[in-house]
This record gives C-alpha cells, sequence and structure tokens, in this order.
C-alpha cells in the first residue's frame, strides 16, 4: 500500500503487483510458470501486447512476466471491487464503460492518448472475454489492431499453453504442473492504412494458432 501511495498512477506497478501476485499465487496453485524468448516483450516498447484468454486464472499465471510500463483498459466496476479496484486505478490503467457503445470508442481514443503522452504499452486480450480453454480462440475484436495500426505500434502476440491441461472448467479441479508461455516476435506495422486492418488481424491470429497447435502447447494432462 505504501508503494502505491509513493508510486500513484506509475504505469510499471501493474508488473510489480503481478510479480507479487504470481509469487504467492501459483504454488499454492501447484503451477511453475516457464516464459519463453520473454526478451521479446521489450524489443520495441510502446507496444501493443495481445494475447489469448482462457481464465482469470490467467492474471497469476501471466502475472510474473506482465511486462513494466504497461496498462490495461478495464470495465467502470472494477474500480468499485474492494482493494482490487484501488490497485487497478493506482496502477494507471484506464477506466471505460464498455455498456456504452460511445464510451468505448472514447476509451480506444483515451488509451492512444495515454500511449503517446505517457510512453506506455497496452495490453489487451483481443478475444474481449474468456474463452474458458476451447481448442479454438474466439474471434477477435479490431480494437487493439485499430490502435497499433492507428499510432504505428508494432503487436507483440503472447501465447498461453492451453489451461484445459491444468483445470477442469466442468469439476473446477486444478492439475499442478509446468504451464508455458511464449512471446512471440513483434509485428511491425509502420506503413500499414486501415485498410490492412483484415490482415494485420488475421496474421496475428494465424501465428498464435500455429503456436498453440503445436504438441508442446496442447500435450494432454498429466496424470
Amino acid at each position: 500500500m505504501v508503494c502505491f501511495a509513493v508510486k500513484w498512477r506509475d504505469p510499471s506497478m501493474g508488473a510489480v503487483f503481478g510479480r507479487i501476485l504470481n509469487w504467492l499465487a501459483a504454488p499454492i496453485l501447484g503451477f511453475q510458470v516457464r516464459v519463453e524468448k520473454e526478451h521479446r516483450l521489450y524489443t520495441r516498447q510502446p507496444c501493443i501486447y495481445v494475447a489469448n484468454h482462457q481464465s482469470n486464472i490467467d492474471v497469476i499465471t501471466m502475472g510474473c512476466m506482465y511486462p513494466y510500463r504497461t496498462v490495461v483498459i478495464g470495465k467502470n466496476e472494477l474500480k468499485w471491487v474492494p482493494l482490487f479496484g484501488l490497485f487497478f486505478v493506482g496502477a494507471g490503467n484506464i477506466i471505460i464503460d464498455r455498456s456504452d457503445h460511445k464510451s468505448a470508442v472514447g476509451g480506444l481514443k483515451k488509451a492512444a492518448e495515454e500511449m503517446k503522452n505517457r510512453g506506455v504499452s497496452l495490453w489487451l486480450f483481443p478475444e474481449g472475454t474468456r474463452n474458458r480453454g476451447a481448442e479454438k480462440m474466439l474471434p477477435f475484436k479490431k480494437g487493439a489492431f485499430y490502435l497499433a495500426i492507428e499510432g504505428g505500434y508494432p503487436i507483440v502476440p503472447i501465447v498461453h499453453q492451453h489451461l484445459s491441461r491444468y483445470f477442469d472448467f466442468k469439476t473446477k479441479r486444478l492439475i499442478p504442473g509446468e504451464i508455458l508461455i511464449q512471446v512471440l516476435e513483434p509485428v511491425e506495422t509502420t506503413g500499414m492504412t486501415m485498410e490492412d486492418l483484415p490482415r494485420l488481424m488475421e496474421l496475428v491470429r494465424s501465428r498464435m494458432e500455429a503456436v498453440l497447435a503445436t504438441p508442446e502447447m496442447r500435450a494432454l494432462r498429466p496424470d
């Protein structure tokens, strides 16, 4: 709490909080997280990070590698969640009203301003919601890719191993083990226009799906 008071709205506090959460919660859940090519997180900043989103457990597993000077966009209701809301706002994240389409569009503009004025990166889940460990990712929303082209920012895809290997979504049963996260090569957007948006979305998605389809990512649950 003292740290947040001193560094209020510091965009690196999310990374600090994520590492603390991972350090405390991952051992309790029986998870060990291995991150491959972590250096790619900092090849080009500011940038836009996009990752597949399966469960709230992602916050714990990805917390160990959440990049410094990075913020996320969250719905207005989050700021009223006891304790978590204080941390969310204190870490300099962006609050928008997702129930209002105009406010949501305004939120993208606000995110663009934050990236430009504060030099921060943005973390987004392009699926828009949790896919609950589905075999395939949900359809991507345009927001992250629109911002990338508009600002000329590179996109850094992040792929989290199929969580169904470690969590039974029907019985809520956890299975301890090592979880793999891969950071892919940045995708440059310099020179792209909005006409390139569908192609950019497909390019990023295809690269993420190719990694998710590898044997290491799709390995069966441990006995």
